[in-house]
């Protein structure tokens, strides 16, 4: 009946790291670049395009580009108000 208390971002059925659905409440605030490109429906290629462009990212470890989502939403915001 009641669910066992677990770590912050994981579920508490599974133990498993929250996916990053597009309902609210449950995007994960930090995504790789596959990731990314899936929750935005475009291709890695086209991601790679926007990042020469100026998208936002950070880098863990020596080459893995990490995206934070906030970053990402206001980029593209900021983006489409240029572009009119």
């Amino acid at each position: 009946m009641y669910e066992t208390p677990c770590e912050p971002g994981r579920e508490p059925s599974t133990g498993k790291p929250h996916s990053y659905e597009k309902t609210p409440g449950r995007l994960k605030p930090v995504m790789t670049r596959e990731e990314l490109a899936d929750y935005l429906a475009i291709s890695t290629v086209t991601l790679d395009r926007e990042i020469k462009k100026g998208l936002p990212f950070f880098v863990v470890g020596s080459r893995n580009k990490r995206f934070r989502l906030m970053e990402v939403e206001a980029w593209y915001t900021i983006q489409r108000q240029i572009r009119r």
